[in-house]
């Protein structure tokens, strides 16, 4: 078990937290009590937490009477622990984000070492009923070793509430006008639906061609331009170079027809170039151009994503039904356990996951509602948002997205322009006010 925790990273992260002020809210990623293996060091982070929460300072000083009044003081190594892992640890705080990345990592291998021996057991026990189902199970456990623990008791709840509630106030204050989480960067569509938060599964659904794809491009782009948040792309349906021709239209106002058909202008070029060289670069976007991709492949894709980037901001699916499951056959469980396992990718990962759907057959040239997602009615259960996308019967050239599921806003439908020219959605009477344009200085205009 040495190998599987390091005690100097473990210091290393408690003496920066407790040296370098408001070094806790500062984190992009934020250390949790299991990523410490040394039990002292987990009441230590708890205490710092707890100070945290009530807006006191957490240095050395109120981290030991805090807890000298918790008698655990004692119990930890006393005062003396305290001063001597301060004055032997190194505290940086330049270094401590890739300590964190190191003990999640160690956490992880911590957590694949307790399924191993449970996997173990399974095959040691001749008696076991169910045996395939149950190993699935564990296997399940396996891939997904990085989800936190699912029972908390109300107090700690409530300050993870605290915590939430904080960081959305100090995203909102210090970044004025972007999303906490991620949005599609269309105004009425965005009032409507609130921001695609962290933990949030949101279902895009429409019939071919509707703008289904269109509308996850938009997302993504707003994802890593607006909100500096790592994307991951994954295309089951066009190449990932078809998707990119998509967005090399939107940013560079270049009609997608010339693209298309390889009618380029002088001026096309030069945008392309550009976007190639100067702007590219800034964006945390990756696709991944796979079809029949798997809920423990997406994972995998993840935490190398994680392990690039040091976090991941949003997940986007294209498409649900284009997916697949080791496991099951029949395209009703398929999507089934499909929807079910984006869900835990949201919570486990705590990221917003945009997913798009097809419709049935028969929901072609009505108003579509929720009961029209094709496949499974697991979708419209597990999703926290659902849009509908389709013609608006009475304008020509505009788009209704119909927000028929929102946990906790509002529903209704919301007029799009439809710039499918240019690979983009609008607010109705605007001029450009989704995906902008990028002009050849490098801003958005």
């Amino acid at each position: 078990m040495s190998n599987l925790h390091k005690m100097e990273f473990e210091q290393a992260v408690l003496a920066t937290l407790m040296t370098v002020d408001n070094s806790y809210n500062s984190l992009e990623v934020k250390p949790s009590v299991e990523d410490f293996y040394a039990t002292r060091h987990q009441e230590i982070l708890k205490a710092i937490e707890n100070l945290n929460i009530q807006g006191k300072p957490y240095d050395v000083v109120m981290v030991k009477d805090l807890l000298q009044a918790n008698n655990q003081l004692h119990i930890l190594g006393g005062e003396q622990y305290l001063m001597q892992m301060m004055q032997e640890a190194p505290a940086s705080f330049y270094n401590i984000p890739s300590y964190i990345l190191k003990l999640k990592k160690l956490t992880e291998c911590r957590k694949i070492e307790s399924a191993g021996k449970k996997i173990i057991e399974l095959a040691q026990n001749t008696l076991t009923e169910d045996m395939p189902m149950k190993a699935q199970e564990i296997v399940a456990g396996v891939e997904s070793v990085i989800a936190t623990d699912t029972r908390y008791n109300l107090q700690d709840s409530s300050v993870m509430a605290f915590e939430v509630l904080n960081e959305k106030i100090q995203h909102k204050t210090n970044k004025t006008g972007l999303a906490y989480g991620v949005n599609t960067g269309l105004r009425d569509l965005d009032a409507m639906l609130g921001d695609i938060e962290p933990s949030h599964y949101m279902v895009v659904a429409g019939a071919p061609g509707g703008g289904k794809t269109t509308m996850a491009q938009m997302v993504s782009l707003n994802a890593v331009k607006r909100n500096n948040a790592p994307t991951l792309f994954f295309s089951g349906e066009m190449a990932h170079y078809e998707v990119t021709n998509r967005i090399v239209s939107a940013l560079g106002k270049i009609p997608f027809d010339h693209i298309n058909k390889g009618n380029m202008t002088t001026d096309d070029y030069s945008s392309w170039v550009h976007l190639t060289v100067d702007v590219f670069p800034q964006y945390k976007l990756d696709i991944v151009d796979k079809t029949g991709i798997t809920i423990q492949e997406i994972r995998g894709e993840i935490k190398k994503s994680i392990a690039k980037h040091g976090r991941i901001g949003c997940v986007i699916v294209d498409y649900i039904q284009l997916m697949s499951d080791p496991y099951f056959k029949e395209q009703y469980d398929v999507i089934t356990a499909v929807s079910k396992g984006l869900k835990k990718i949201a919570k486990d990962f705590k990221v917003p996951v945009i997913a798009l759907s097809q419709l049935t057959k028969d929901a072609i040239g009505k108003k579509i509602t929720m009961s029209d997602l094709r496949g499974s009615g697991q979708i419209a259960q597990d999703a926290d948002k659902i849009v509908m996308l389709y013609p608006c019967p009475n304008a020509q050239g505009v788009i209704v997205a119909d927000v028929v599921k929102n946990r906790q806003g509002k529903k209704g439908e919301v007029r799009l322009s439809d710039r499918f020219e240019y690979c983009q959605f609008g607010n109705v009477g605007s001029v450009l006010d989704g995906i902008e344009s990028v002009s050849m200085q490098g801003e958005l205009v």
